[in-house]
């Protein structure tokens, strides 16, 4: 075989491979677009909700209520409701159990507090300790492992008068710190805990926030919040967590004048999903005023003093976003919910238009799968 006839047959093998290699890839990419095409008309459909806990409790939530009847407006970045999932877990709380061991814990945690001497047996589970000296009282359920630690504003008053400032953040280090300590929660939500913090004063016997700007701030209130796969959990009132602490920049007896203390336990293992509803059919509920609004303050509102009914001409959503839901009473379970915030808007006896800001929970399991 000479050259010539060597470079006719590489030639010739090359366009053979090109041919093969060009109809390959090709009928690949046809392949998989054909696919991908009946795939978007006949998607393939998930299994079914397992909804292991058949019908769900109707939660429980407090609500401010509206005078007037306020019009509705959807105004976030893009204008449009975000994409959420069809379906979420719901999470069955642990039973709570009392035993000696839970008894100890309690009665150790009322000393480290420094509640000292003898306490007073509400039931078999429940106590208190009573610090009349320094005006404290601290109130504890063994098996709930919830609690209350309380100083009147009057004491706190005077306590602080010449106490060093406090910031946030040395007040949200403070309280991480205390609940990592005492292993207050467990170990997911230790890792998985966020916190807000709003600065107080005391101001004619009352407290109240203080402005952002303001460096004098002498007592700061720190909410804490676990976090249930990327969610956030909330209470009754989403500014105003189920575990809370005063802090101050005094020494450790009233480091924490007034702690809040309630959780509920949960074994993140016993789960099991339920359908949502579309948050486009949430979202025209919450239009007709069906909506619940757990938090609502007004420009001139005072944090702590909260209205418990507003007066509102207008109401603008800016954000949407799905979270899960506890009630302070002990729950069955923890449920996911929609959470709308926003301002809204009236006019006062003045003509003058006022603001404040606003949110408003709906739950967000399909109704067939919830009590009436």
């Amino acid at each position: 075989m000479n050259l010539a006839e060597t470079q006719e047959k590489v030639r010739k093998f090359l366009i053979v491979v090109s041919i093969v290699t060009f109809a390959y890839y090709t009928s690949k990419f046809i392949f998989f677009e054909s696919v991908n095409l009946y795939r978007s008309f006949n998607p393939i459909k998930k299994p079914e909700p397992i909804h292991a806990y058949g019908i769900l409790p109707k939660l429980k939530m407090r609500e401010v209520k509206v005078n007037g009847s306020p019009t509705y407006k959807l105004d976030t970045i893009d204008g449009k409701l975000p994409v959420f999932p069809d379906r979420e877990y719901v999470y069955q709380v642990t039973e709570p159990s009392t035993n000696l061991l839970s008894e100890q814990q309690i009665k150790q945690l009322a000393t480290d507090l420094s509640f000292t001497g003898s306490y007073i047996p509400l039931s078999k589970s429940e106590f208190r300790w009573i610090d009349g000296i320094n005006n404290r009282t601290f109130t504890a359920h063994a098996a709930n492992k919830t609690f209350l630690l309380d100083t009147p504003i009057s004491k706190i008053s005077t306590v602080i008068f010449q106490a060093p400032n406090i910031t946030k953040e040395d007040a949200i280090n403070m309280v991480s710190g205390f609940i990592r300590s005492k292993s207050l929660v467990n170990t997911i939500d230790a890792a998985n805990l966020k916190y807000d913090a709003v600065s107080g004063q005391v101001t004619l016997g009352k407290l109240t926030e203080t402005n952002e700007l303001n460096p004098l701030t002498k007592i700061v209130k720190v909410n804490v919040y676990r976090t249930v796969s990327k969610y956030t959990v909330y209470g009754p009132n989403p500014k105003d967590s189920q575990i809370n602490f005063y802090v101050t920049n005094t020494a450790d007896l009233f480091k924490f004048p007034k702690i809040n203390f309630t959780y509920w336990n949960t074994d993140y293992t016993n789960k099991s999903d339920y359908y949502l509803s579309p948050v486009s059919t949430v979202w025209e509920a919450v239009k007709a005023g069906k909506g619940i609004i757990s938090y609502a303050k007004g420009s001139k509102d005072n944090y702590f003093e909260l209205p418990n009914f507003i007066t509102a001409n207008n109401i603008e959503i800016r954000e949407v976003s799905l979270a899960y839901y506890e009630q302070k009473d002990l729950p069955l379970f923890i449920q996911p919910i929609y959470v709308f915030e926003g301002i809204y808007t009236f006019t006062n006896l003045e003509g003058q238009t006022e603001r404040g800001d606003i949110v408003i929970y709906n739950p967000a399991v399909r109704g067939d799968f919830v009590t009436n």
